[in-house]
């Protein structure tokens, strides 16, 4: 039932995870019903392909907010978000980190990885605990996205 992977095709899965707005969404499912792989192998490369981007993420935001921040909307923006952010200051520190690991791992659009990473930044969170969460984050959502493939495909199976 299950396929071998080629080095080509772990390496599309790795990449699609990788990617904004697809990651582990797009890549287990690619890895389990486009290529054969076991749920398991694609578990561990969606995961490990949707970790790669936090650290470059997490290191060239600030460097980049830094340079948009001379752009004057950007600037207002940024003044906006920190506004709102300080206003609700009690409940983002309650809820930091499990807030953070709680909204990478839902599986949706608009919920991974590269938004969490911004999430965290203009919310102040520190590093070392910002990609915990968004690390253990991953893996929910990883665990998520693979039983969801597997009880699909399970159930298109008694239907057909």
């Amino acid at each position: 039932m299950w396929t071998a992977l080629t080095m080509q095709q772990m390496l599309k899965i790795i990449l699609m995870a990788i990617v904004p707005y697809i990651e582990l969404r797009g890549a287990i499912p690619l890895a389990i019903l486009g290529y054969g792989a076991s749920p398991l192998t694609a578990f561990v490369l969606g995961v490990c392909g949707n970790l790669l981007p936090i650290i470059p993420i997490m290191l060239l935001l600030p460097v980049l907010a830094n340079w948009a921040e001379r752009i004057l909307v950007i600037r207002r923006f940024f003044c906006w978000i920190r506004r709102r952010t300080k206003k609700h200051r009690v409940k983002i520190n309650n809820y930091g980190f499990f807030g953070l690991v709680f909204f990478v791992a839902i599986p949706l659009p608009m919920t991974g990885v590269w938004t969490g990473s911004a999430i965290a930044y203009l919310l102040g969170v520190r590093k070392r605990s910002a990609f915990a969460a968004l690390t253990l984050g991953v893996l929910i959502a990883g665990v998520i996205v693979t039983l969801m493939v597997i009880l699909g495909s399970s159930f298109n199976n008694i239907l057909d």
